[in-house]
């Protein structure tokens, strides 16, 4: 063979198998593809028995338990690939997918309450008060991850959040809540405000009433105020806030007088304070507030029956549905009237089901209302029951029911499991509270369902 053939040919197939080998080693060798930027990512702070701090933006009346993440670069940075957990041996409990990015140098608050379907932001589990640990991780392009940062926690106090130090560094340590803030910014923090305790033994109010807080600040406060505003019947005009400095009564301690009101009055109040930063703050937070009626004396009416599991009883509006109920019994001798009285599922919406006005419950009477979420039936011309706009769960819920404008607890029940035989029941009536009852028929009796009584004996 002519020799340049020859070293052609040579240099020909070692490119070949050069070539070749690259392509083969290549897949073994290379790294895989790594999220932008999530490595840079920290756990801040969190929150894990949150009464009072932070609102739920997508429903405000829950206050879930919250985790803030940190973005220490001065570059935005995408959650798409980012994993959450609260379980080392799941690692992508919750894999973010939506179009989430902190901002640079940016914090963003994500909710632990176990219901992600209620958008991006919400995770797909919640935080123990007793303690736990939370992770997060990054997810390669061939589903292995890399763990980012965690802390393991110990038990938590209510509305106390656990944060770092410093922003992204530093030790962790309990203190004053700053969600989607700096952990330096530390505005005054705001507790033990007094709420009026309104139940059908304690009227509310009518002479002053005073309110006290007790307000921190590691610089100093420089104002603490009481924001109230006043209504009267049919309480539909707008609020109009007035203002009301509190004096210092203590090293931490602030207090004011709400000036007397007429009987009728609905009162609503808050507390504010600023320190020398103009760092403010202000409790119960933006949305909420206290409230009490002047003179309000709540009717003593009692909660009988809630069924969470109706299997057998039917709508007498709608036959074929089998919906929950809640029954109202009066245990006086005189009848009452429910005008004003409210039932609910959620201790933060009071109004949430109004009773219609016009309705009384005779001495002894039992009253049904369904939870169903159809109050359209309530206009139906033959209507034979109270239809309410929402439903109950089975387990983990609450009923209570409510006067004096949603300011006045008269009665409730909150449940945790599940109930034996389809509900919870007074037995006697009037009496204290059991799952063991037979649910049989709207407004009747609560009876023991003892299999004792009930079941036949059978002999051989």
């Amino acid at each position: 063979m002519h020799p340049v053939l020859r070293t052609t040919i040579a240099l020909l197939f070692g490119s070949l198998l050069a070539a070749t080998l690259f392509w083969v080693a290549s897949p073994a060798t290379a790294a895989p593809e790594q999220p932008a930027g999530l490595a840079n990512l920290r756990l801040n702070e969190l929150m894990a028995s949150n009464s009072s701090t932070l609102f739920d933006p997508d429903d405000p009346d829950r206050t879930p338990d919250w985790i803030e993440l940190y973005n220490p670069t001065g570059s935005p940075v995408s959650l798409n690939g980012l994993a959450l957990t609260d379980d080392p041996a799941r690692p992508t409990k919750h894999l973010i997918t939506a179009s989430l990015t902190i901002s640079a140098y940016g914090f963003l608050v994500l909710f632990a309450d176990n219901d992600p379907q209620r958008g991006p932001l919400h995770l797909d589990f919640s935080l123990s008060a007793e303690g736990e640990y939370v992770g997060i991780y990054a997810v390669q392009s061939d589903d292995s991850v890399t763990k980012i940062d965690e802390i393991e926690f110990g038990p938590q106090q209510s509305d106390i959040s656990y944060a770092r130090s410093l922003d992204g560094t530093g030790n962790w340590r309990p203190g004053r809540p700053t969600a989607g803030k700096s952990n330096s910014v530390n505005p005054p923090y705001i507790s033990n405000v007094t709420s009026p305790t309104l139940t059908v033994d304690l009227p509310g109010p009518t002479g002053p009433f005073t309110v006290s807080a007790t307000i921190t600040d590691d610089i100093g406060v420089t104002v603490a105020q009481i924001r109230y505003s006043t209504r009267t019947a049919p309480y539909t005009e707008p609020l109009s806030w007035t203002t009301l400095p509190m004096d210092q009564v203590g090293p931490t301690q602030y207090a004011a007088a709400l000036p007397a009101m007429p009987t009728g009055t609905l009162v609503r109040y808050y507390v504010e304070a600023s320190d020398g930063q103009a760092e403010s703050a202000r409790f119960p937070l933006l949305g909420r507030d206290y409230g009490y009626m002047a003179g309000y004396a709540a009717p003593r009416v009692l909660i009988h029956k809630v069924v969470s599991r109706n299997d057998y009883v039917p709508d007498p509006d709608e036959p074929a549905e089998r919906p929950d109920w809640v029954e109202l019994y009066n245990p006086g001798t005189a009848a009452v009237s429910l005008d004003g009285l409210s039932i609910t599922n959620d201790r933060n919406e009071p109004l949430k089901f109004r009773i219609p006005a016009g309705v009384t419950l005779a001495p002894g009477q039992l009253l049904a209302f369904l939870a169903d979420s159809d109050i359209g039936q309530n206009t139906l011309p033959n209507r034979s029951v109270w239809h309410m706009n929402f439903t109950l769960e089975n387990a983990n819920d609450f009923v209570g029911l409510y006067g004096g404008e949603g300011t006045a607890f008269i009665d409730g029940f909150d449940w945790d499991e599940r109930p034996r035989f389809g509900g919870f029941g007074r037995v006697p009536t009037g009496g204290a509270w059991t799952d063991l009852i037979c649910v049989v028929a709207l407004e009747e009796p609560n009876l023991p369902c003892d299999q004792q009584i009930y079941l036949p004996t059978v002999s051989r």
